[in-house]
């Protein structure tokens, strides 16, 4: 869902005039605190883009809510690259100005006692996942999506707790961080991929496009699913999987506007979840349907993530296991 987009002509005029925190309010209602980094992030960002080799008409896109969850990218940018394909900065803003590394997890930041928080830059990760594996357009187009992070408060330091710490080297090499006084980096990082003017091009061909997921991810999971012996059927499963893929196969044909629900009953240990782990690969790959876990535990969410997670990165498949 676009939530705010401008050309960049019209970004800065809009941060001139102070505007930004109004119109994204328009369609999105929001608190002091996130009205506050809106601008702080566009003051900044207005900084870095009224450079003269940015065309007026590339794209400037902020708070864009990411279809069918909570997640909003804070602040992205498109036009087109050498090729003339579409292309698309995501950037990740954090007013932070410290934290420590957390050694025991993957890609994990503590900003205090009991503060654990997703890296920034793994959020912008995140984000660019959801986007590839989801949006048609972003396939079909072949288009360009490139994840950051920007920490513009937050001083590099020379010690081992630092958010650059070698213990997310893999991650940055992949969604690079910017911090105070790199704003040229910054620049430098955006130019290499924006050369052209979009003109709202780009994020209206995956806003107007359709949501599916990308053949690459259908086949990703359903090979994860395949070659897992823990999720290998046996008799009644077996049974109540066919008879459940056939019931969402003719639901799915039917387009009659109707809701239904198909209802496995079962004690602890009898497969349910095997079922429906099952279901959720087979119905992405054959049918190319949108499919989810949904379960209010987290425990449980993160279990069956990890299971599936072979040799892919957990944002391959978080967005698949949802809560309520």
């Amino acid at each position: 869902m676009i939530i705010y987009q401008e050309t960049k002509k019209d970004f800065l005029e809009d941060v001139y005039q102070d505007r930004i925190a109004r119109k994204i309010l328009e369609k999105f209602n929001a608190g002091n605190s996130e009205k506050e980094a809106w601008i702080d992030a566009a003051h900044h960002m207005a900084n870095i883009l009224m450079d003269d080799r940015f065309p007026n008409d590339i794209t400037v896109a902020m708070e864009f809510k990411l279809y069918n969850t909570a997640m909003r990218i804070d602040f992205i940018v498109t036009g087109l690259n050498e090729a003339k394909k579409n292309a698309m900065i995501v950037i990740e803003f954090k007013r932070w100005e410290k934290v420590k590394v957390v050694i025991d997890r993957d890609d994990m930041v503590e900003l205090g006692p009991r503060n654990i928080r997703q890296h920034p830059s793994y959020q912008a990760l995140g984000y660019v996942k959801v986007i590839k594996n989801f949006y048609v357009a972003a396939e079909d187009e072949k288009m360009e999506i490139i994840p950051c992070s920007c920490l513009h408060r937050y001083e590099r330091k020379q010690t081992d707790d630092d958010i650059t710490n070698e213990h997310y080297k893999e991650l940055l090499e992949e969604s690079p961080i910017f911090l105070n006084g790199e704003s040229d980096k910054l620049k430098e990082f955006i130019a290499k991929y924006v050369k052209y003017g979009d003109n709202k091009e780009t994020l209206n061909k995956l806003e107007n496009g359709e949501i599916k997921p990308s053949k690459q991810l259908q086949d990703k999971i359903a090979g994860m699913i395949e070659g897992n012996d823990e999720f290998s059927m046996v008799g009644m499963q077996k049974d109540v999987f066919e008879n459940a893929k056939n019931f969402a196969y003719l639901s799915s044909v039917r387009k009659d506007g109707k809701k239904r629900v198909y209802i496995v009953e079962g004690g602890p240990g009898t497969g349910k979840s095997v079922i429906a782990i099952n279901l959720l690969g087979k119905l992405m790959k054959k049918y190319g349907m949108n499919c989810q876990y949904v379960t209010k535990n987290q425990n449980v969410r993160d279990v069956l993530s990890t299971q599936i997670k072979g040799i892919y990165k957990k944002t391959e498949i978080d967005n698949l296991f949802s809560g309520y």
